[in-house]
């Protein structure tokens, strides 16, 4: 996997979903690979102990896939996500996220910070072990 600035298409829009998701907010979710979306990629980068360059190669984009897979499994182990648990986040993982935020009574702005996690992992903690270095704070 290669995305940079300048990349275009489905896997530039789930990068950005994903981004949000993880409370790397890209600025929005056009499928274009622009200055918002590199911002984005550096923060979460940094947040992983990544090399903060900007562009998504294999180890960001398997970090980011690995954590966006927990967040669709917890989402499913609470009835909020139907689709198949495959790290790729688009639209549907976005809304539950969002539906879950909002059935439980958190701020609905699709990101799974520590709020959110709290709320999605009450009994699951050991499930979210790899997501405590990418939470919002």
């Amino acid at each position: 996997m290669l995305l940079k600035n300048g990349s275009t298409g489905n896997y530039v829009m789930y990068l950005q979903y994903g981004l949000h998701i993880m409370c790397c907010p890209p600025g929005s979710f056009d499928s274009k690979f622009g200055s918002g979306t590199e911002n984005a990629v550096k923060k979460y980068q940094g947040k992983k102990g990544l090399t903060q360059d900007g562009i998504v190669g294999d180890g960001t984009w398997n970090a980011l896939v690995s954590d966006i897979k927990t967040i669709q499994q917890l989402l499913k182990n609470k009835g909020y996500y139907a689709s198949t648990v495959d790290g790729l986040a688009g639209s549907g993982t976005y809304n539950a996220v969002i539906s879950f935020q909002k059935a439980s009574g958190l701020t609905a702005d699709g990101m799974v910070g520590s709020a959110t996690l709290n709320a999605l992992t009450l009994l699951r903690a050991v499930q979210v072990v790899n997501l405590i270095q990418s939470l919002c704070y």
